[in-house]
């Protein structure tokens, strides 16, 4: 529309009011004349009668009917004023009248944002009828602020409240003077002063916040009232009476209130009551500075911020001194109230936020603090000037969070901005700082939170400079820069180091909002409590003093067994840390890896196959010898380091109780069980109140349940008659997984690394003449050697075991016993079979066992000690996620490893960890003819996942023997069942190279008889592995199939997380951010392809004695788990399995080809009606589904 026509519309529209108005005055001309006439009255007051008559004879019609012309008239103003002030810049095509962006700036502003940076660096827009530039660029951003002629602009009653006298409003020389005054209040020695009154109040409303710990503890409300204590703490000391500073908090708050106000000035108001608590705060801050003059003035040591102005006034000489008025000080004070207490707030908030989502993060803050106050020592400048990757997360939250996204100017003359644009005089300008922190080519990744951008390697600090403007630049630069920074680390520092905290989330929660500093939306509600309160403390405590307790009881009793004296007179404890001292090694330089990691290139290999560039992680990272040191200065006399895991972050130590260990630790005599406990009390508080220490636990130790020998042992080899076929008398159990057809097709596992953790390995038998023995681990702390002839007696059965199943798994003599991986590569892994009686192994042998095979390229772990667990774990705990050995499982798996476990021999009862793995796959024993063994342990697992993953032969398993080089036996047990599975999976990992272990896994559930149907407590079946070489996996990058759908699953294909920080992101970390499937609750599987079912007969048959049945419900179905209600529980009861009750329901759904479940045979009638029933029931909700689509279809046509 051309600038005329524009003109002319104006002057219509005027023309036409005029005319509407002199009309309605006319209509009731003769009306009004009889009265005037009545009433004598002058000239101007007769035309206000007239008026006011002409009004009130207007009709509801007519009245709205002006209004809409004039205030179309002025809209029609608004914007051609507009169009005259923009030009030719890019903005927004409609802006509404009036009040233009407001709502959508105050209401969503990261969308506003998000719409005006499309249109370029420097973009219009318009605010309650103000011509805006809208600025995004940091360079031009940084101009804005250092513009003479472009002042800050505040609220509009910001002048009211604060006055002239305030620094915003201060400009030139008196303001270059007043900043001036204020240097000597943020030297090193006044930051130093402060530091105290900080560090005293952050730990003063910790403490509260523990206290109060119980329930929700809301982060801006409590930040916001600290925020307020520190400020009134450092600028008038923490000698005034918290009275008066609670005073200056109340009346603070109700005149920031006004800020955001209607500017009306009117008593009752907002804007009135702000400046009434402006006055009442100079009152008190006035009295507060006479105080202050007269201790200053008798040479007392300043205690605050105004004691230091005041001390360096009067220390001025008088030729040099500057006036320094009381109200110079007060309205600077408040200056520095008004731009610090939302802001500060804000970023207190998001440390809180950032570093409960960021848990690496907080680790490492917490790891640096922990080195330079070993000792939690008070804070001080230099020490924390030392914490550099706690000042680069710092500078971090104050990048990716920055508290004001943005500080309003006004030019007061015409000026000239970026490439040649002209401002006229009186425009809003609005620098966007988050724009500028967010910019592409700034920051590197920019919406990452990542402190590592600031270290001395990759500088961003220095070279993007320019980009960061949270403390502004120019004349009004914040002069208070590091006193803020510092509030934020000491607060940081104090919350890491004292407490451990959750981020209790609500929907929509984390949306940002603007007011007119940001927040997330619900002020981020955490749980907190005292650190060592959640390092499981009170727990182990609990049940060591009850463990000695017993222990010395029955210590009369079992003197004549050493084994057991020994066993009263320890307890092994895990100490879990939650840092490390990062190792710099560069993912892309496989020589690097290897020195400084100790993986070698077989571990390379296999992990490049599931991890395309990042080969390690923080878990392969050593643990810190530091930390070591620390937990055993706790009493070098009775701590004995046990062993060092990687992977769980962790040690295991053993508190060693025995007359010798006790008599050097200064007691003249064995002290008493009293003091035992308090020995205890003391070792592990000293433990856990290290801020590096995570939790601590029992080292559990597992049971083991002896396997059948059935046979006596056979004659020498020589007299045996070899057999017709090359199998032997192996022939049974290698073809009834169809192995055999693998071996005749030349697969000998070549290429494949086995790593064996057993108990032993008699080397000497002829079955391990041609085996390839890549490298040995001896665990055994009763025997310096590996072989079992070497320094045991050849006849102890205990130590046959590990003999056995190698031999099941390599024995190379065709025609008497055939191993199918007998051309793999091996590592031995001995650990130690403590008590003969008992005989148990500790949880810590087998997880370092476990990462050392992993270093050294293992690709299949078979393990077949078949323990059962005790102690501390319940079967609760069997829940894929509890036991330790568990863990370390599935953090084998993230780097490529398959394992291989037997279920255990419990006579049909509880299976052991860590076979509760949902990546372990667990094997079960048959008999020849396919039936479950008698003694096979089953599932499910406590989250109700299917158990035992697949079956083989375990009764009368040929095996080698340790009675001579020549001899052989037959043993029953899932032991022996377990090698025959791995050494198939051997062969399909020879023959399928390019498979991952994730895939192996779901080939062999997929090959197994019962893959479709699979029983609910004997699993999947027997393994079929000629089926599994024609197993077509899904792609480990495309693993979803549909999106949600009326069953409650749920698969998507994830998108890198452009907020996730993890600089060393775990190896599962990078498998989840490839592919991600969210299952129901009634789902698992990479892609929610199995059904859990419920915890059936173990719940309601009370199976552990304090066991219930939890149902965990999602959208409209019931998935199930077992519950313990005590922790530590030591009983573990047989039940008969032919009473076993045949009420096993499933959790079903109506997706197609999905697994069922084998219920026994007098149940199948029943689920026959029941699946009709849910097929009927779905068919009846599709069809109203249509119905329903096909009515809202028909109104929209109407």
């Amino acid at each position: 529309m051309k600038t005329p026509t524009k003109y002319f519309i104006i002057f219509i529209l005027l023309a036409a009011l005029a005319v509407f108005v002199s009309e309605a005055t006319s209509k009731v001309g003769q009306q009004t004349t009889t009265t005037t006439q009545q009433v004598k009255c002058s000239g101007l007051q007769c035309t206000l009668n007239k008026l006011i008559v002409a009004v009130g004879k207007f009709t509801i019609k007519q009245i709205l009917v002006g209004i809409v012309i004039v205030l179309a008239t002025i809209a029609l103003h608004q914007q051609y004023v507009i169009t005259q002030k923009k030009g030719s810049l890019p903005g927004p095509s409609f802006v509404p009248p009036f009040f233009g962006m407001l709502f959508q700036l105050i209401f969503t502003p990261f969308s506003f944002y998000e719409k005006q940076e499309k249109y370029g660096p420097i973009s219009w827009t318009s605010i309650m009828n103000k011509f805006v530039l809208f600025v995004t660029d940091a360079e031009i951003n940084r101009q804005v602020f250092k513009e003479e002629n472009a002042k800050l602009y505040l609220s509009l009653g910001a002048k009211k409240i604060l006055t002239e006298k305030a620094i915003p409003f201060i400009e030139g020389a008196p303001h270059r003077q007043l900043r001036k005054q204020l240097l000597p209040l943020f030297t090193i020695r006044a930051l130093s002063s402060y530091l105290p009154i900080q560090e005293s109040i952050v730990d003063e409303h910790i403490a509260m916040w523990i206290k109060n710990g119980k329930a929700d503890i809301n982060a801006r409300n409590n930040c916001r009232d600290l925020n307020m204590a520190i400020s009134t703490g450092v600028f008038v000391g923490n000698n005034t009476p918290e009275s008066v500073r609670d005073e200056i908090a109340k009346n603070f708050f109700v005149m920031n209130e006004g800020f955001l106000c209607l500017p009306i000035d009117l008593p009752g108001t907002t804007l009135r009551k702000a400046i009434n608590a402006r006055v009442r705060l100079v009152e008190i801050f006035t009295d507060i500075i006479a105080k202050s003059r007269k201790r200053m003035g008798d040479g007392e040591k300043p205690q605050s911020l105004i004691d230091l102005w005041v001390e360096h006034f009067l220390n001025c000489p008088e030729e040099e001194r500057d006036e320094l008025s009381n109200d110079t000080i007060i309205f600077t004070l408040l200056s520095f109230m008004f731009a610090s207490q939302d802001a500060l707030t804000s970023s207190l908030v998001w440390s809180v936020q950032l570093m409960a989502e960021h848990p690496d993060i907080l680790a490492k803050v917490r790891a640096e603090q922990a080195t330079l106050r070993p000792n939690n020592e008070k804070l001080d400048l230099d020490t924390m000037r030392q914490a550099t990757y706690t000042r680069m997360v710092v500078s971090e939250i104050l990048r990716f969070r920055p508290p004001a996204v943005m500080v309003p100017h006004e030019n007061i003359e015409d000026i000239v901005i970026g490439d040649n644009v002209h401002v006229p005089k009186g425009t809003m300008i609005l620098p966007s700082i988050w724009s500028s922190h967010f910019q592409e080519g700034g920051y590197s990744d920019p919406y990452k939170f990542d402190p590592q951008r600031f270290d001395s390697v990759r500088k961003e600090d220095v070279t993007c400079a320019k980009n960061s403007l949270v403390f502004g630049a120019g004349p009004h630069f914040c002069i208070g820069k590091e006193l803020a920074k510092n509030q934020i680390e000491v607060f940081l520092t104090k919350l890491a180091m004292s407490t451990e905290w959750t981020h209790n989330k609500t929907p929509g929660g984390d949306e940002i909002i603007f007011g007119p500093t940001i927040f997330p939306k619900d002020g981020c509600n955490i749980t907190i409590k005292a650190q060592f309160q959640n390092k499981n403390y009170n727990n182990i405590l609990n049940y060591l003093n009850e463990t000695f307790n017993n222990n010395d009881n029955n210590l009369n009793n079992n003197n004549n067994n050493n084994n057991n004296n020994n066993n009263n007179n320890s307890i092994k404890l895990w100490v879990f840390f939650n840092s490390k001292e990062i190792i710099k090694v560069n993912n892309n330089n496989h020589n690097d890896i290897k020195l400084k990691i100790g993986i070698n290139n077989e571990s390379i290999k296999r992990r490049s196959k599931l991890l395309k560039k990042q080969i390690i992680d923080d878990t392969d990272y050593p643990v810190s010898e530091n930390y070591i040191n620390q937990i055993l200065q706790c009493n070098n006399k009775i701590i004995k380091l046990g062993y060092k895991s990687n992977w769980l972050n962790s040690i295991s130590i053993s508190l060693l109780f025995d007359d010798i260990t006790l008599s050097s630790s200064s007691f003249s005599s064995p002290p008493s069980v009293i003091s035992r406990i308090e020995i205890i009390e003391n070792i592990t508080k000293c433990i856990v109140l290290k801020p590096f220490v995570e939790k601590i636990d029992i080292v559990s130790k597992l049971k083991k349940v002896k396997e059948s020998e059935t046979l006596s042992p056979t004659p020498p080899l020589e007299s045996i008659s070899v057999n017709e076929t090359f199998y032997g008398k192996s022939a049974d159990g290698i073809k009834q997984i169809s192995m055999d057809k693998l071996i005749e097709m030349g697969l000998d596992g070549s290429g494949v690394v086995i790593l064996i953790i057993d108990d032993g390995f008699y080397k000497d038998h002829q079955c391990f003449k041609k085996l390839k023995i890549l490298g040995e681990l001896n665990l055994d702390e009763q025997s310096p050697h590996m072989n079992d002839t070497q320094d045991r007696p050849m006849m102890e059965e205990d130590h046959d075991h590990g003999t056995a199943t190698l031999s099941v798994l390599s024995c190379d003599i065709p025609g008497v016993m055939i191993g199918g991986a007998r051309n793999a590569s091996y590592l031995l892994a001995r650990i130690t079979i403590f008590d003969e009686i008992d005989s148990y192994i500790e949880e810590d042998q087998w997880v370092v066992a476990l990462e050392w095979g992993e270093r050294m390229g293992a690709d299949l772990v078979s393990s077949s000690l078949s323990y059962l667990l005790s102690f501390n774990y319940s079967f609760a705990g069997l829940d894929g996620k509890t036991s330790h050995t568990t863990i370390a499982t599935n953090l084998a798996s993230t780097k490529g490893v398959l394992i291989v476990n037997s279920m255990g021999n419990n006579d049909f009862s509880i299976y052991g960890a860590p076979n509760d793995g949902e990546n372990v796959i667990s094997v079960g024993a048959v008999d020849r003819r396919g039936n479950m063994a008698y003694f096979s342990s089953i599932g499910p697992t406590a989250d109700g996942r299917i158990k035992p993953d697949t079956l083989a032969l375990g009764i009368d398993i040929y095996v080698a023997s340790i009675i001579g080089p020549s001899n052989f036996t037959r043993m029953s047990g899932t032991s022996f069942s377990c090698p025959l599975i791995a050494s198939a999976i051997a062969l399909l990992m020879q023959a399928k190279p390019s498979w991952t272990s994730t895939q192996l896994h779901e080939a062999v559930i997929d090959s197994c008889e019962w893959s479709i149907y699979p029983h609910y407590y004997m699993g999947w079946g027997i393994f079929n592995v000629s089926k599994a070489l024609s197993y077509k996996p899904i792609p480990m990058n495309n693993t979803c199939f549909n999106n949600c759908n009326s069953s409650g699953l749920c698969c998507k294909i994830s998108t890198p997380n452009n907020n996730n920080n993890n600089n060393n992101t775990s190896l599962s970390s990078q498998q989840n951010n490839i592919n991600s499937c969210n299952c129901a609750n009634a789902y698992y599987g990479r892609y929610c392809q199995y059904k859990r079912i419920e915890c059936g007969y173990r719940c309601k048959y009370d199976f552990l004695g304090e066991t219930k049945c939890q149902k965990n419900n999602f959208n409209d179905r019931i998935s199930f788990r077992c519950i313990k209600s005590s922790q530590y529980n030591y009983s573990i009861v047989n039940f008969d399995p032919y009473k076993i009750p045949t009420t096993c329901k499933i959790i079903g759904d109506f997706r197609p080809n999905q697994n069922k479940f084998i219920n026994d045979d007098n149940d199948d009638d029943n689920n026959n009606n029941n699946n009709s029933t849910n097929n009927n029931n779905n068919n009846f909700n599709l069809f109203n589904n249509f119905l329903f689509k096909l009515l809202i279809l028909i109104l929209i046509l109407i």
